[in-house]
């Protein structure tokens, strides 16, 4: 049986570079036995396309084509002067796949640059989008040695769409894997810990409460923090890095997101 390794994508070089440099000294969290300041957390970069723009990608087997972002799409992502590099995968699936052959994947674990950074413009985190994730979350079984065992993949892209996929045993998630349920997000409302998230659809696996009978925000998902983080020692040995995670209830149902990397500490 495979076990997921912890960090999913990007990749901890990769990640790296997706990570904002706003300091936050004062604030801290008591995360298991360890006291872990703010500043240690996860700080995403996010970017907004201001005009369409093709992004080089490229395949597994090391060929690469080109992906549109349409104008307004907004991505995690790091700029300098010349390029800006972006996390494709934390797209929706069907935009990040579109056009791509049925038999040849991306490989998610390289970075994706535009040589025009000016077609992009620093934004603010999305309202729907959790503090300190990537959108990832995850149900499934915490294992020995810093792994997991997840059974099911809740994912807010940085475009505005929820995701979400059941596992079968001993699979692990990829972005080249087809959610089961694909929807826009219609609109957001963020009050205390809780993010309500309205939907003109609701689908099986969680929890809706229907709001309006037309339109397009006719259920409402609601994607809580818990403000319950716990930790995963990592294995110096076995050069396994400690996990930090924060635990949210979605939809009714208990799921974890990864929040920071004793390897980018």
């Amino acid at each position: 049986m495979k076990l997921n390794k912890i960090l999913l994508i990007p990749t901890i070089a990769i990640l790296a570079f997706f990570l904002s440099s706003t300091q936050s000294q004062a604030k801290s969290y008591q995360i298991g036995n360890e006291q872990v300041p703010a500043s240690k957390l996860y700080k995403f970069k996010y970017y907004q396309a201001i005009r369409s723009t093709k992004v080089r990608v490229q395949f597994e087997d090391g060929g690469h084509q080109f992906i549109k972002i349409p104008k307004g799409t907004i991505l995690q992502g790091f700029k300098d002067n010349h390029t800006i590099t972006l996390s494709l995968p934390l797209l929706n699936y069907s935009l990040y796949n579109k056009n791509r052959p049925h038999n040849r994947p991306y490989d998610f674990s390289s970075s994706q640059v535009s040589n025009h950074p000016q077609n992009f413009k620093r934004v603010s985190r999305p309202a729907y989008m959790p503090a300190y994730s990537s959108g990832l979350l995850f149900k499934g079984k915490m294992l020995a040695n810093a792994q997991r065992r997840d059974t099911t993949l809740f994912h807010i892209s940085t475009n505005g769409y929820v995701e979400y996929r059941k596992y079968s045993s001993g699979s692990q998630y990829k972005p080249k894997d087809k959610p089961t349920h694909q929807v826009k997000i219609q609109r957001t409302k963020v009050s205390g810990n809780t993010r309500e998230l309205f939907l003109n659809k609701k689908f099986k696996g969680l929890s809706f409460k229907k709001v309006t009978q037309h339109g397009k925000v006719q259920y409402r998902l609601d994607v809580i923090n818990l403000h319950q983080p716990f930790m995963t020692e990592g294995q110096s040995d076995d050069d396994v890095p400690s996990m930090y995670y924060s635990n949210y209830l979605v939809g009714g149902r208990k799921m974890y997101t990864e929040i920071a990397n004793s390897e980018l500490m």
